[in-house]
């Protein structure tokens, strides 16, 4: 059951991402306000940070024909 709530989550995010949906990506935060893109970004710990982090998006052109090449 854990395993199906994470994928839920994580293709609400996708769909949030994809159509630039700011408050719907902010609302997957609002049970843990905990926020953080990468191991080398600050975190953000409240609703009002995520959410001016994620306002990036409304100018992000999205691609998802590109591959990305795995770094490691």
């Amino acid at each position: 059951m854990r395993e199906e709530k994470i994928k839920k989550w994580l293709e609400n995010l996708k769909k949030y991402w994809l159509e630039k949906n700011i408050e719907g990506a902010v609302s997957l935060f609002e049970h843990t306000t905990f926020y953080q893109e990468t191991p080398f970004m600050e975190s953000f710990t409240t609703i009002e940070e995520i959410k001016e982090e994620w306002q990036h998006v409304q100018n992000e052109q999205i691609n998802l024909s590109t591959p990305r090449k795995n770094i490691l």
